[in-house]
C-alpha cells in the first residue's frame, strides 16, 4: 500500500510523508487491534527509538483521522 522499504522500520533514515504515514497507521494497527504496550511497539518498530515517540505518532494520527477524510478511507483500506 505504501511501497515502501522494510528498512524504514528499522532504522530511521527519512521524514518522507509516505513512510512516516506507513509507520503512524502500523503503530494504529498494533496499539488498536493487537493492544500492544507502547514499548512492545518499539521492539517491533526499532525506527520509533522510545515509547515517547509511538505516543505522540499515535496522538497525531488520531488527529488526522477525525479531521481528514482521506486519512479514514485510506486507514480503513489498509485494516
Amino acid at each position: 500500500m505504501f511501497d515502501i522499504d522494510p528498512i524504514h522500520f528499522e532504522r530511521h533514515t527519512t521524514r518522507k510523508v509516505n513512510v512516516v504515514e506507513a509507520r503512524r497507521f502500523l503503530i494504529k494497527f498494533l496499539r488498536d487491534d493487537f493492544q500492544m504496550t507502547y514499548q512492545g511497539i518499539c521492539k517491533t518498530l526499532p525506527a520509533l527509538g522510545n515509547h515517547a515517540t509511538a505516543i505522540h505518532h499515535l496522538k497525531l494520527f488520531n488527529t488526522d483521522y477525525e479531521i481528514y477524510k482521506r486519512v479514514k478511507m485510506k486507514y480503513d483500506k489498509f485494516r
